[in-house]
């Protein structure tokens, strides 16, 4: 199972977020439900996931945080890093790309959203590293 994501949307402006992980006892890393709930009271928070609905039910009770939207793989009927699940979100959150910042652990899904004209922070854990492409469309 891949990360799960979120997007952040502010009106007029760009915007910072967190990513996390699915849950099976809590939150995979500590500071994720905190930074989500701060998030939570100044922007819109959306969650791409590549766990299926049921399963996201039950991350969602932990979070504890309202999200404007929420796309699964099972909804999109593709998985991260597949363009088609980051254009659902989009559409479902009615922005813009260029008003949206992605956050992900997963720096496989950096690209797709660059490529969309989105924002990007790659959350760096575990001392993980790779390549990320910093080129943007049109550049």
């Amino acid at each position: 199972m891949g990360s799960d994501s979120a997007l952040v949307f502010r009106s007029g402006m760009r915007s910072g977020i967190c990513s996390r992980r699915r849950f099976r006892h809590g939150s995979r890393f500590p500071d994720t439900v905190g930074a989500l709930r701060a998030l939570a009271r100044r922007y819109r928070l959306a969650i791409i996931s590549n766990i299926d609905d049921d399963l996201f039910i039950v991350s969602a009770r932990q979070l504890g945080v309202p999200f404007d939207a929420v796309v699964t793989a099972g909804q999109a009927r593709c998985y991260k890093p597949h363009p088609a699940i980051f254009e659902e979100a989009l559409r479902r959150l009615g922005a813009e790309p260029s008003s949206v910042v992605h956050v992900a652990e997963g720096a496989t899904e950096i690209a797709p959203m660059r490529q969309l004209g989105c924002a990007t922070v790659w959350v760096r854990r575990n001392g993980a590293l790779c390549t990320v492409p910093h080129r943007r469309p049109g550049r």
